[in-house]
């Protein structure tokens, strides 16, 4: 994350994808354990005054979540808020869903592997529905079936989290999931929330430190409410490679193409360049 590659592309990129640049290298940071670092980058990006960029809305999910856990906001921030109860559920019903949807095999959950052992983790740590999903043959109009279906899939305010002997069925899941080195950020991010929630913090480090071998969607992790308190004590800085030095290092020359770049410069502002 923090290369030059990203430096030109903060540089000579046009302003939207600017934003979302400097958002997800100072989102990077942040998970790493340096948010007064990330918090810096953002400003500098902000002080610009830029139309907010709507794709960063996980990120300002994660960063909402991060500064809920460090008990505090940084100035200027350029976007509402959300509540930290809902961005809880929110973040289970975004990771843990089954997205896959085809027939599961017929065999207990130890016998499984893979993508059906990351799919009935999911499942089991899903969001608990108060509401049966709608039959199709219970339909004449295939639109209405699939608006119903859409609306019964995605969250609602009766919606609930499963039991705890559920959330740690499906730690014990992606537990499994580490031993086999299966590769699945999502996974490893919910694990570590999981393990966290219920109060088992050696396992969180443990699948945080799994989810930092390919670490390319921070936010997943970074917006784990539970999580989050042992990401900012920087358990995975080292596994990210980052430390004190290499980050101040790299923000100083990222504020320097930041300023360079065209979200100084007024021209084409209309278009997003």
């Amino acid at each position: 994350m923090l290369t030059t590659d990203n430096l030109k592309k903060i540089e000579k990129g046009r302003r939207a994808h600017i934003y979302c640049k400097v958002t997800e290298i100072a989102l990077f940071v942040a998970t790493g354990g340096f948010l007064e670092e990330g918090n810096r980058l953002l400003q500098e990006l902000w002080k610009f005054k830029r139309r907010h960029e709507r794709d960063t809305w996980l990120a300002d999910t994660a960063f909402t979540v991060l500064w809920s856990a460090a008990g505090a906001v940084p100035a200027d921030v350029p976007f509402e808020l959300g509540d930290i109860d809902e961005i809880e559920r929110s973040m289970r019903n975004y990771i843990a869903i089954d997205k896959w949807a085809y027939e599961m095999p017929a065999m207990p959950w130890t016998s499984l592997s893979g993508v059906n052992l990351v799919r009935k983790a999911f499942i089991t740590a899903g969001m608990f529905k108060n509401r049966a999903l709608p039959v199709q043959e219970n339909y004449e109009d295939v639109t209405d079936f699939m608006n119903d279906t859409l609306q019964a899939v995605n969250l609602q305010p009766e919606d609930e989290f499963p039991v705890a002997y559920k959330e740690l069925l499906a730690l014990e899941m992606i537990e499994r999931l580490a031993e086999e080195e299966y590769d699945s950020d999502e996974a490893y991010a919910l694990g570590a929330e999981l393990a966290a929630k219920n109060d088992q913090p050696d396992s969180a480090i443990k699948l945080a430190k799994h989810w930092a071998k390919a670490p390319v969607r921070p936010a997943l992790i970074a917006g784990g409410r539970h999580i989050a308190p042992l990401l900012l004590q920087g358990v995975i800085a080292e596994d990210l490679g980052l430390n004190k030095d290499n980050v101040n290092e790299y923000l100083e020359e990222a504020i320097i193409a930041l300023n360079k770049s065209t979200m100084k410069r007024g021209w084409f502002s209309w278009a997003g360049f």
